[in-house]
């Protein structure tokens, strides 16, 4: 799947959906209120980053998927995601990196 492709997919079903809840490839982000709206994506060489709610970023390198199934959007099939984030009101930078698995973003509601 083309780099274009996968920014197109994400972008889209995020207008279709609006919310989101995030689950990583060790398990679900945040608590069951969590719920994630896109602020900013961009496509780069090599690079897809993903922000999301305005302190939660994630940098896929080299990502090949992006497919809707079941109502989720899965990205998957990269080199690494890289997970950076902060909690409230801490400005504490947080980072987790994951060389494989899934990222998938399930509708709220």
């Amino acid at each position: 799947m083309t780099r274009d492709k996968i920014y197109t997919t994400i972008l889209k079903w995020f207008r279709d959906q609006g919310t989101a809840k995030l689950i990583l490839p060790d398990g679900a982000y945040g608590e069951n209120t969590d719920i994630l709206q896109l602020t900013y994506i961009t496509n780069r060489p090599r690079k897809l980053l993903i922000e999301l709610n305005g302190q939660f970023m994630l940098v896929f390198t080299d990502p090949t998927k992006a497919i809707v199934e079941d109502g989720e959007l899965i990205v998957g099939e990269f080199a690494q995601v890289l997970f950076d984030w902060q909690e409230g009101s801490d400005p504490t930078p947080r980072a987790k990196v994951y060389k494989y698995g899934d990222v998938r973003f399930s509708p709220v509601g």
